[in-house]
């Protein structure tokens, strides 16, 4: 509810169509190569990836630091809705010709830690060595 009231006093075309009974819709953030591979990464094994840094290698011309791969998956908008998704910061710094498919092995150059095979291996990732 508090999102609604958010946008809502936000946009005011948004407040004006909601008096008139129509409501504003939520939305699915808009996907990236980098969200997709994290999320097909489990979640424990997200936080042992740390100080995650953008890289246009990755589909961003931003170098910001994330302590993990969960904090980054989250500022992706990772399990999230939005009413107005084409705001979301991340957006701002996405390149917009990426749409490499991404892999483990993509991820690894940018991670000050990153798991050890045999832990990757026990949450069944196989890596891909270039």
């Amino acid at each position: 509810m508090s999102k609604l009231v958010d946008h809502l006093t936000r946009n005011p075309q948004a407040f004006a169509n909601w008096q008139i009974s129509i409501v504003p819709q939520l939305k699915s953030t808009p996907n990236t190569p980098l969200r997709q591979l994290i999320s097909s990464i489990p979640p424990r094994l997200r936080y042992e990836c740390k100080g995650v840094t953008l890289h246009p290698d990755l589909g961003f011309s931003s170098s910001a630091t994330f302590n993990n791969l969960e904090q980054l998956y989250q500022w992706l908008g990772g399990r999230s809705q939005a009413y107005n998704a084409h705001n979301l910061p991340y957006l701002h710094w996405k390149i917009a010709r990426f749409n490499k498919t991404l892999n483990i092995e993509d991820l690894r150059p940018h991670c000050a830690q990153f798991p050890a095979s045999p832990l990757l291996k026990k949450f069944g990732i196989n890596e891909q060595r270039n």
